[in-house]
């Protein structure tokens, strides 16, 4: 059975066919749909269009970060100014400005050694097969092994 003090006013059985039409204290009445900030559900919202998000290709960005940079020169404009010119915001600046120095570091980086490149590869690939013949007869020969102990055919 329910314990009857735990409920509220309006859920306990009362004798005979009285009803309780008294709310709950801390109830809302029925009607009214508010969110937690207070405002009715049918406020229209402030602005409905929606912002546009576009995705720029690393060539964009590098041409964008070299303008940037090109009006920031000779301190003529600010780089606040340089990069509303562009219409980008700092952090995207500062973002692709990272990006690219990441890519300019790779592309510096000297290529590997390539006079002997093809030779070093087949003599790796000819080791690698060597090394897996020779597991794959260790494991034939450890699977023998088991099934000789286990008893199986």
């Amino acid at each position: 059975m329910v314990d009857e003090g735990n409920l509220p006013a309006t859920d306990i059985p009362a004798a005979g066919n009285v009803t309780i039409e008294k709310p709950v204290k801390g109830t809302r009445r029925l009607g009214t749909e508010r969110s937690m900030t207070g405002k009715s559900k049918t406020a229209a919202p402030k602005s409905s269009v929606p912002l546009k998000f576009r995705k720029r290709t690393e060539q964009e960005r590098l041409d964008i970060v070299a303008q940037v940079e090109a009006d920031m020169v000779g301190g003529v404009m600010t780089l606040k100014d340089a990069v509303k010119k562009a219409g980008i915001s700092d952090e995207s600046y500062y973002q692709w400005k990272r990006a690219t120095k990441a890519a300019d570091a790779q592309r510096s980086a000297p290529p590997p050694a390539t006079a002997d490149s093809l030779d070093d590869l087949m003599a790796l690939e000819q080791e690698n097969l060597r090394l897996r013949k020779d597991l794959a007869q260790k494991l034939r020969a450890a699977n023998a092994e088991l099934r000789r102990k286990l008893g199986i055919a």
